[in-house]
């Protein structure tokens, strides 16, 4: 997944220093009040980390976020084993507008002998959530979600400026303009690596976000899809 961004820090702009945004995979169990959710991916998150850069985080909940679960090490969890790859740690290269890209690849996957969850930066595993940790996914998993989020507690009484990825919508471009996932992939219950299907396309709020899904470069990007926005503008009040 990749973030591009206009402004000068090469980061994407957050309002208040209590919103966040993020781009992520999250896999579920998606069932009443008992969600189990792992997630992984890159934030922007003032209040947790002091500052405004991009950040590589994991998250897990066992109850629909309501007291289980924590971002990164902040609560028992997470067996880190990477002695490379920190939990909260900046990305050293940023994509720039309109220029010169870079990407990182994210993956959770889990081990069919444990059950164990492993979460997975630029190929190198991190560390795993412990199959014991779980009501349901220690079972199985019902669904993958890719895409971004943020927060808008409207301050100013109005939608927060805070950017999704790049603040820039899919309809003002794709490559090196707005934020994508490519290469998107699933892993099924027979270990078998594969295109994900019935995909649903959910937007909340298509005046200040957008999702636009590639289909033109599917047999080199593989699943591949834009998205991102600025938040607060002539259309989103």
């Amino acid at each position: 997944m990749r973030s591009t961004s206009k402004n000068k820090s090469l980061e994407p702009v957050i309002e208040t220093n209590d919103e966040f945004c993020l781009s992520q995979i999250w896999v579920t169990t998606d069932t009443g009040n008992d969600v189990n959710s792992i997630e992984a991916g890159w934030q922007v998150h003032p209040y947790i980390f002091d500052d405004n850069h991009t950040r590589f985080f994991i998250y897990w909940t066992t109850d629909g976020y309501m007291n289980t679960g924590c971002y990164n090490l902040i609560c028992n969890g997470f067996v880190h084993v990477s002695s490379n790859i920190a939990l909260g740690c900046a990305f050293s290269e940023m994509s720039t507008f309109n220029a010169n890209q870079k990407d990182a690849t994210f993956n959770i996957h889990e081990d069919q002998s444990s059950g164990n969850w492993w979460v997975q930066l630029q190929g190198i595993p991190v560390g795993y959530y412990p199959s014991s940790l779980f009501t349901k996914l220690s079972k199985t998993a019902t669904s993958v979600v890719w895409g971004g989020e943020i927060t808008n507690f409207k301050s100013k009484e109005r939608h927060t400026s805070t950017q999704i990825g790049s603040g820039h919508f899919p309809s003002e471009g794709g490559l090196k303009i707005s934020s994508y996932f490519n290469r998107v992939q699933l892993v099924d219950e027979n270990n078998m690596a594969r295109h994900p299907e019935n995909v649903e396309k959910r937007v909340t709020n298509p005046d200040s976000y957008d999702l636009r899904i590639d289909n033109n470069n599917y047999d080199t990007n593989g699943y591949c899809f834009y998205y991102g926005g600025p938040g607060y503008n002539d259309k989103c009040q």
